[in-house]
C-alpha cells in the first residue's frame, strides 16, 4: 500500500476533473456535501471505508486505484465489450438520462432488484 498521504486527494481530484464533474456533483452522487469533497481533495479529511466505496462508484473506478494500490483507473465493469446485451441496454439508459437524476435511477433499480429477490 502506498504510504503517501497525498495519493487519495490527488487521485480523487484528478478523476473528478477527468470526468468533468464539480465537487457538488460528486457530493450528490455520494450522498455527502461539497465541503466534505473539498476537504478530501485537499487532504484535510481522511476518507472512511464507506466513503471510499461511494467515491469509487461515483467516479467509475476502484478503491484500489484511489488508494494507490492499482495503476488501472478503470474497472472491468467499465469495459462495454464485457457486458451482455441487457447490461449494455441498462448502461445506455443510464448514460442517456439526466446526470443529476442518475443516483435516483440507481436507487430505484436497487430497490426493484431487492423486491424481486
Amino acid at each position: 500500500m502506498q504510504n503517501d498521504p497525498r495519493i487519495v486527494p490527488e487521485r480523487l481530484r484528478a478523476r473528478r476533473q477527468e470526468l468533468q464533474l464539480t465537487q457538488e456533483e460528486v457530493a450528490e452522487r455520494t450522498s455527502t456535501n461539497q465541503s466534505t469533497i473539498s476537504q478530501l481533495e485537499r487532504g484535510e479529511q481522511s476518507p472512511t471505508v464507506r466513503s471510499l466505496v461511494n467515491l469509487a462508484q461515483a467516479l467509475g473506478t476502484s478503491m484500489e486505484w484511489l488508494l494507490g494500490l492499482s495503476d488501472s483507473v478503470s474497472t472491468d465493469i467499465n469495459r462495454i465489450e464485457d457486458l451482455d446485451e441487457l447490461e449494455r441496454d441498462a448502461v445506455e439508459i443510464l448514460r442517456s438520462s439526466d446526470p443529476t437524476k442518475r443516483g435516483n435511477l440507481i436507487s430505484v433499480f436497487r430497490a426493484i432488484v431487492l423486491l424481486m429477490s
